[in-house]
């Protein structure tokens, strides 16, 4: 096994070489990678399309701050309305909401199931 790996990588390693020094050259060049003619255009492509895409993302992200900044100051003068109205009024006038009775669990009896 030896006597053949030895002669196979030892010719073997040139080629390798000057196949590796001629695909660099090749990508610096331009004629292969990302910067290659046919490539170009997709990638101006790509470009394009994520400006688009970033816009949108703005566009959304100011509409739902907007509505949450509308959202905010409506219930800020609302409460403020309803601090105001409970400040001003007697303290007989102002009943806290009434207390909901809880109604006793009932557990199904052989007449209310249905079988």
């Amino acid at each position: 096994m030896e006597d053949i790996l030895v002669p196979i990588s030892l010719f073997m390693m040139p080629v390798l070489i000057v196949a590796v020094v001629q695909y660099f050259k090749a990508v610096r060049d331009g004629k292969l990678g990302p910067m290659a003619k046919g490539n170009t255009r997709e990638l101006e492509g790509l470009r394009e399309e994520r400006k688009l895409l970033e816009a949108r993302v703005q566009n959304l992200e100011s509409v739902v701050c907007s509505v949450d900044l509308e959202l905010n100051t409506r219930m800020n003068k609302m409460l403020a309305r309803e601090s105001a109205i409970r400040a001003l009024s007697p303290p007989s006038l102002v009943a806290p909401p009434p207390l909901r009775k809880r109604r006793a669990a009932r557990w199904p009896t052989s007449a209310t199931c249905r079988r």
